[in-house]
């Protein structure tokens, strides 16, 4: 009975000392993980730091592109807005004899026709011969289209 009992506690003993160099190892784990996450903590503090701060700094040069951007609107706006002659959305046909022709549209439609090009009678607003200082052979013809109609022309 008393070999028992010192084999239960030798036995005891041995479970115990695992049970502390476990218990060490934990701590080390523990201690390590707390070191990591204070590291973490600073870190993200310090990266808080830089990226408010970098959005204060772009906070104005944003502004600036809104009011660039919403000025680049009004300037296309009033470039649309401009004359009816303005080379955006005028063509002009050279070299078209007067007799292959009754109506300066009837040119337009056939060229495009021609060129495979869509374009329809609703889409010319302005179609008229334009007569230059001396050349009497050659006859032009300016097309305006319509603010927003067909780009392909």
């Amino acid at each position: 009975m008393l070999i028992d009992i010192q084999f239960n506690i030798a036995t005891i003993l041995r479970e115990n000392k695992s049970i502390r160099s476990e218990m060490a190892d934990l701590k080390r784990t523990i201690q390590q993980q707390k070191d990591d996450i204070t590291a973490l903590k600073t870190s993200l503090e310090h990266t808080t730091k830089q990226y408010n701060g970098a959005e204060r700094e772009l906070a104005p040069a944003r502004k600036k592109i809104q009011e660039r951007e919403e000025e680049i609107g009004v300037l296309c706006d009033l470039q649309d807005k401009l004359g009816q002659y303005t080379r955006k959305n005028s063509l002009e046909i050279h070299g078209v004899p007067e007799s292959a022709y009754t109506e300066t549209e009837d040119v337009v439609l056939k060229l495009a026709e021609a060129l495979d090009v869509s374009v329809e009678p609703k889409d010319i607003q302005i179609c008229h011969k334009l007569n230059r200082k001396g050349n009497t052979e050659t006859n032009y013809c300016n097309i305006h289209k319509p603010q927003g109609q067909n780009k392909s022309v």
